[in-house]
């Protein structure tokens, strides 16, 4: 889900209620992958071709980059 939907979905469950006019700033956290013998990368511009660890060649995990960072609420 996208900062941009989040924001929406926000809105529509907001509506009616105190926290109706709330606006928030929020940046999405760029992906990070980890493989067990140690190496890790920002996903950033990753293809699925790369989804192998470039020592040991075993599948990369996703361990970061599934969510929001909250940076201001006005």
């Amino acid at each position: 889900m996208s900062s941009h939907v989040f924001k929406n979905i926000f809105e529509e469950f907001t509506r009616g209620t105190i926290f109706e006019n709330v606006d928030m700033d929020i940046e999405e956290v760029s992906p990070m992958f980890k493989c067990g013998c140690g190496y890790w990368r920002r996903g950033k511009g990753l293809k699925m071709d790369d989804m192998s660890c470039p020592r040991c060649k075993q599948e990369l995990e996703m361990f970061k980059g599934n969510e929001f960072e909250l940076l201001d609420v006005y």
